[in-house]
């Protein structure tokens, strides 16, 4: 319980509050309403009233403050000592040091754990600390608090910056790697694409050796049905020129043939004749034998002469049909070699078809070659990395 002063809680009704303690001077009472000196009257000794109730929850305070400054009585040498002036004088060193020992209970002291107690009220009019341990004040724990939640703020705006930044940059990774997988994918295809033309070039590549080998062979078989075919005409015109000469021949022995047979014709009509000149004879020889004996034998030789010519009538149309037979025969022969210089006629014009065909695989293998070429160099510039317009 304090000795110089007591506390009120103001309810905005209540004016007028009750002293509890003794004073000196009226002047030594004081009222705080709220921590502030606020004028008062005093309806008596003991009860003082304001002009108007504190708000509600507000602290009023009456509170005694005795003058330290000068002492209440001064005596004097010689002077009768009465009971008002030693219990005047008495009583300000009383209250006073009833007003220290109620302000050394209100303030902040050592309690027996060794610790400081500030019974639960405020500290004010405290400095800003300056060492680690120094006690902290509102302004600057909230200056600081304001301070470090600025730097929090600016620190959270930095990080959200930042965290945009890095969706953006996500996003742009995420497009990147989109691109890249397209990318890839383009030159997976690109390369598909390579790999499918190295492989067509090294086909044409193939294509064109087997037909370079085939227009090799094709030009050999040329050259050789050419050099058959020059050997053929070489021998059909041997046989043209054999057949012209048995042609020759046979012509002759043909004319040869017809005089022979011409002639017997006529040793044939002569023997004929004669013959009729026989029987003739020979029946008037019958008719006269015996005049005609002589003539009989004379006939009789004619006839035998006759026979004699009319075999060699027959010998001679014999040789004139064996020299017929060898002209037909050479005539054979001639047609024979005449079909051989058509077939040598029919070889020449197969060579030069042979040769045609040699010269149409010759262009298409060199075509085949371009193309391997041109193959070849594409699949290069491609593994260059060579981009191609």
């Amino acid at each position: 319980m304090a000795y110089s002063y007591i506390e009120y809680v103001g309810d905005a009704s209540t004016k007028t509050f009750n002293i509890p303690f003794t004073y000196l001077k009226q002047a030594d009472v004081k009222v705080f309403v709220g921590g502030v000196d606020t004028p008062f009257t005093f309806t008596s000794a003991s009860v003082v009233s304001l002009a108007t109730a504190p708000a509600s929850g507000v602290v009023v305070r009456l509170a005694r403050t005795t003058d330290a400054s000068s002492r209440a009585v001064d005596f004097q040498d010689g002077s009768v000592l009465s009971e008002a002036d030693l219990d005047t004088s008495a009583d300000q060193v009383f209250k006073i040091a009833q007003e220290a020992i109620d302000k050394a209970g209100e303030g902040v002291f050592k309690t027996a754990d060794g610790l400081f107690d500030a019974q639960g009220r405020r500290i004010k009019n405290a400095a800003d600390p300056v060492n680690d341990q120094d006690v902290v004040t509102k302004k600057w724990a909230v200056t600081g608090t304001e301070s470090q939640l600025q730097q929090a703020t600016a620190q959270a705006t930095a990080a959200a910056s930042s965290a945009t930044q890095a969706a953006a940059s996500q996003s742009s990774a995420a497009s990147s790697a989109a691109t890249a997988s397209t990318k890839a994918g383009e030159a997976s295809t690109s390369a598909t694409n390579a790999a499918n033309s190295a492989s067509t070039a090294s086909t044409k590549a193939t294509e064109a050796a087997a037909s370079a080998i085939t227009a090799t062979t094709k030009a050999g078989e040329a050259s050789a049905s050419a050099t058959t075919a020059t050997t053929k005409a070489s021998e059909a015109a041997t046989s043209a020129t054999s057949a012209s000469g048995s042609a020759s021949a046979a012509n002759s022995s043909a004319s040869s043939a017809a005089s022979s047979a011409s002639t017997a014709t006529t040793k044939a009509g002569e023997a004929s004749t004669s013959a009729s000149n026989a029987a003739s004879s020979a029946t008037s020889a019958a008719t006269s034998a015996t005049s005609a004996g002589n003539s009989a034998t004379n006939a009789q030789s004619s006839a035998s002469n006759a026979a004699s010519s009319a075999t060699a009538s027959a010998n001679s149309a014999a040789a004139s049909a064996v020299s017929a037979t060898n002209s037909a025969n050479s005539a054979s022969s001639a047609a024979n070699s005449a079909t051989q210089a058509l077939a040598a006629a029919a070889g020449v014009e197969q060579a030069a078809v042979s040769a045609l065909a040699a010269e149409e695989a010759a262009q298409q293998a060199a075509n085949s070659a371009a193309e391997a070429a041109l193959y070849s160099q594409l699949r290069t510039d491609l593994e260059l990395g060579v981009t191609i317009l």
